[in-house]
């Protein structure tokens, strides 16, 4: 009798215990409790983003003779610092000023050249072709690609979620966690949610920061307009949970302990 006394004490403990986090939970880059080797690996999965429909990009030609080149450029020189975003300009958007958006079928309207196809294009893959277009037209022309909207969300068990607009498209999902105030201490490091749109097409991949097969990933570098959602842990559900609750909680599993420890000493 004494015995399932006890015994169903200690299952009243388990079920009333409030809930912990375990350190092997929080930590990243392992493999069965190690850290990952040292060993240099070579880097395969560093793709360069591809243009989708609705991207903006900022095209800049210039050449030796830059009076030549000002037709191929959306704002003319010169004109840049005569630019009053104040007053009456205050509600116009410089993404719209300076940069080229590309339209649902896929192509942008560019100075002198026309409608030029550049969906599923890297910004190389552009840039070579803007050269080939202009080239009859300006031969030494130096012409630079680059995202004006390049941006991802990241949402869930993150410190500081939001979307974060960024200057190169050379984004890691570690960079993004960093620009966001890293995970909190409840966020599931295993299960990384990353939505992606590719042509028209939504994907759903997870990536799992506690394992070294997380940089062969073709999550691990982000493209534009990915969406990160970071899962809690089960043990977050006692932080959320009514407060009296909680107490309760607390309370009923001192008892528990208490008496187990009576029952012990009897």
């Amino acid at each position: 009798m004494r015995k399932n006394y006890i015994w169903g004490l200690l299952i009243l403990l388990v079920l009333t215990a409030p809930s912990c986090v375990y350190h092997k939970q929080l930590v990243n880059f392992r493999s069965d409790g190690e850290r990952t080797a040292s060993v240099p690996v070579e880097i395969l999965n560093e793709l360069e983003p591809r243009i989708q429909p609705n991207d903006i990009l900022n095209i800049q030609v210039t050449s030796y003779d830059q009076e030549a080149a000002q037709p191929f450029n959306k704002i003319r020189t010169g004109q840049n610092n005569n630019m009053n975003f104040g007053g009456n300009n205050s509600g116009l958007n410089p993404q719209t000023l300076f940069g080229y958006t590309v339209g649902y079928d896929g192509y942008l309207d560019f100075p002198v050249v026309g409608r030029v196809a550049v969906a599923g294009l890297t910004q190389t893959e552009v840039r070579n072709l803007l050269f080939t277009l202009i080239q009859p037209f300006l031969k030494d022309a130096v012409i630079n690609v680059q995202f004006l909207n390049f941006k991802f969300t990241i949402m869930g068990e993150i410190n500081r979620p939001s979307t974060y607009n960024v200057v190169s498209p050379r984004i890691t999902i570690l960079e993004a966690i960093g620009m966001a105030g890293d995970l909190t201490l409840y966020a599931n490091r295993a299960t990384l949610l990353v939505i992606r749109e590719v042509n028209g097409i939504r994907e759903y991949g997870t990536v799992d920061l506690q394992s070294p097969e997380l940089f062969a990933s073709p999550y691990y570098y982000l493209s534009q307009n990915d969406v990160i959602y970071i899962e809690p842990l089960r043990q977050r559900i006692a932080t959320v949970a009514d407060p009296a609750q909680r107490i309760i909680g607390y309370v009923t599993a001192g008892l528990s302990i208490l008496s187990i420890v009576l029952a012990l000493t009897r």
